[in-house]
């Protein structure tokens, strides 16, 4: 049934590509991992066998079969020749298991299992930010990379992860223009957006604690998009979100939105406790910040009324939006953020 059976778990090299896998559980599938940029293995690492690849570790602590694969040395992005003559060699010898066979990546990572996912067979695919190809004429608006795009031969077999059958997801900012128009390029893979916080999407679901359920929903066949959207919109209780929304690389910033995103991002330093953005008399702010959300989030508008209300505990228009919050915000009506 191929070596990858027989030896269960081993190691090997292709060129200047590294490999390893673990094959240990034939009612589960195989989870085929690219790692990201500068996740590399070192020679000796490579020969030795003792560097494990992005997410090879996490997917063997799962129980799942796991075939992860990195450069070694610098960043080739997975383009080196005698690993593109080969790989499909290894796909053959990982479709004879007879299991299933699944793709998980980001970035360079995510350009490794989507432009090699069919020789590698891989039937679904789990993608966060990927590079869909440095081939200057399929994607021209790629400005990043530079060193990798001048250099590397993308002529190479495969050398674009649009090309791939595989059907999936791929996970991307929308507001980070350049990753959006990678994402664009998967016709056959269902986009679910994660607006605001830029590249690293695998680090952000994190950050918002939806990273392993995420996972858990691909390996069971399905991502429920409104649990998604619900999940990701922990953002707000994620500082880097307001700063990214606030930075350059959003393409899509402008004056109206910045003001809002500030009075949000005001709203959450505060509510955890950061009163430095204040002057100690500057109570009116505290209070129109509450105002201006009401009919947004209600909720918040409460708690940051209540806070005004301490520091002010006799102000008359204070008390009375805090008891007007309080009757509304026990009937229910509460607007999420």
């Amino acid at each position: 049934m191929g070596r990858f059976i027989k030896g269960r778990e081993g190691y090997s090299c292709l060129g200047n590509v590294y490999y390893k896998y673990k094959i240990a559980n034939e009612d589960a599938p195989i989870v085929i991992t690219f790692s990201y940029l500068g996740a590399n293995a070192k020679r000796a690492e490579a020969k030795s066998g003792v560097h494990s690849p992005w997410a090879y570790d996490f997917i063997v602590s799962k129980g799942l079969n796991a075939l992860s694969f990195c450069c070694i040395g610098n960043n080739n992005w997975y383009t080196d020749k005698i690993f593109q003559e080969k790989v499909e060699g290894v796909g053959e010898e990982i479709k004879k298991t007879g299991l299933k066979i699944l793709g998980y990546g980001g970035s360079m990572g995510g350009f490794g299992v989507s432009a090699l996912a069919n020789p590698l067979g891989i039937e679904e695919m789990l993608l966060f930010n990927p590079i869909s190809t440095l081939n200057s004429e399929k994607a021209p608006f790629e400005y990043r990379f530079s060193n990798a795009r001048n250099k590397l031969d993308w002529s190479c077999p495969y050398n674009d992860g649009a090309d791939a059958y595989a059907s999936g997801y791929v996970i991307y900012d929308p507001f980070f223009k350049v990753d959006a128009l990678h994402a664009e390029r998967y016709l056959n893979l269902e986009k679910l957006k994660f607006p605001g916080v830029g590249h690293s999407i695998p680090n952000h679901l994190a950050k918002v604690n939806a990273l392993k359920w995420v996972f858990s929903s691909f390996l069971d066949g399905r991502i429920d998009k409104v649990e998604f959207g619900k999940k990701v919109r922990e953002k707000r209780k994620y500082p880097h979100y307001y700063k990214w929304m606030m930075g350059p690389e959003n393409a899509y910033l402008t004056e109206k939105r910045k003001e809002v995103v500030e009075r949000y991002y005001s709203s959450f330093m505060l509510l955890s406790g950061e009163t430095s953005i204040l002057q100690k008399e500057d109570i009116d702010f505290i209070r129109d910040l509450a105002i201006s959300q009401e009919s947004e989030d209600l909720n918040t508008s409460y708690r940051l009324m209540k806070m005004a209300e301490k520091l002010r505990p006799r102000g008359p228009f204070i008390r009375k939006k805090v008891r007007e919050y309080s009757v509304r915000v026990k009937k229910g009506k509460i607007n999420s953020m």
